[in-house]
């Protein structure tokens, strides 16, 4: 019996192949390559720090029957948001709340962590916050949070207890 079921499945499969060789939807095709008309740029860090310090307002739109207004915020695509940053959520926008600041209320903002190894490390992780604070001083002066966007821990290990 253990020599015969293998056998038996395997010719179900071959029987189910040979009936469908004839059907015309399985039928091998050949697709067309195709190409973007537009390149696709992806987002640089200079980019980052300008969605971290923009201002968020919450907005009713209509979608394009006008029977189902729905709320989003502003400069923020609700189907396509890729800057990692930030994170913010139009579901907890009220009828008070349009065209406020919402920046504080609804929305999240991540921190850059730096871990180093070693006393080389350290001194390169201090380097690097410098430099990213001389090249967006709006960084360090954003009062969308009460925090340093650039954190440094000493260890992998630290930086993973932090999270």
């Amino acid at each position: 019996l253990e020599m015969a079921l293998p056998v038996f499945f395997i010719s179900i499969l071959v029987i189910i192949k040979k009936a469908l060789e004839t059907n015309p939807s399985f039928s091998p095709t050949t697709v067309e390559a195709t190409f973007p008309s537009e390149p696709v740029l992806p987002f640089t860090f200079h980019d980052y720090v300008t969605a971290i310090q923009a201002e968020r307002v919450c907005l009713l739109e209509v979608d394009d029957t006008g029977d189902n207004p729905f709320w989003f915020i502003s400069g923020m695509s609700p189907f396509d948001w890729q800057v990692p940053f930030v994170k913010c959520d139009s579901r907890f926008c009220e009828e008070g709340d349009e065209g406020e600041s919402v920046t504080d209320k609804y929305c999240e903002y991540q921190i850059l962590a730096l871990a180093y190894d070693g006393d080389l490390g350290e001194t390169r992780a201090k380097d690097f916050m410098a430099y990213v604070y001389a090249k967006y001083p709006g960084l360090e002066s954003t009062n969308n949070f009460d925090y340093d966007f650039i954190q440094i821990f000493g260890s992998e290990a630290e930086m993973e207890d932090y999270v």
